[in-house]
């Protein structure tokens, strides 16, 4: 399996309880689709490993907590923090929504403003229900833009770009 049959869905926090859970921030919109995952993929010191789930309920807020069959202890799961979780993209939901796309899909995607590129998808980060894009830009300071309709022009998969509008006084 290479990296590009792989999708990360959701980021290892911190341990939780005793047992051996993870609580883990999706990302994906909707965290529910973590429950169709009976299997996660970690990459540690070059290589795989398969994790098999035994459980996945809700935490608090938009956090989940997932128990693996591997683990029995708190201290065991602790090399996963901060680590993400990935799965076979083959076993990602379709998206039947227009203008709706997976995290992934948008990571490393060229930033276009009037046909320049003025940076690349480093990370999105999820605030208040919006899309954050944190852009690392091509000259000057990285920035943050809201992924919402006024300042997304169009998002462009085949061409592997986004063209935007920024903001007045953003740059």
């Amino acid at each position: 399996m290479s990296d590009r049959d792989l999708v990360a869905v959701a980021r290892v926090l911190k341990s939780f309880g005793l047992r051996g859970e993870v609580k883990v921030q999706p990302l994906t919109e909707d965290g529910e689709e973590l429950r169709t995952f009976s299997r996660f993929f970690v990459p540690y010191k070059n290589q795989l490993i398969t994790l098999h789930t035994k459980s996945i309920r809700r935490g608090g807020g938009h956090h989940y907590l997932i128990l693996f069959q591997e683990f029995r202890s708190r201290e065991e799961v602790e090399f996963l923090r901060g680590r993400a979780l990935w799965v076979p993209r083959s076993e990602l939901q379709a998206i039947e929504e227009p203008d709706t796309f997976y995290y992934h899909d948008l990571m490393d995607l060229a930033v276009v403003e009037d046909e320049v590129v003025i940076g690349h998808v480093e990370d999105i980060h999820r605030m208040g229900g919006v899309d954050i894009l944190e852009i690392r830009a091509t000259e000057g300071e990285d920035f943050m833009l809201p992924f919402v309709k006024e300042f997304i022009l169009k998002v462009d998969l085949a061409a592997q770009r986004i063209v935007i509008r920024l903001p007045k006084g953003l740059r």
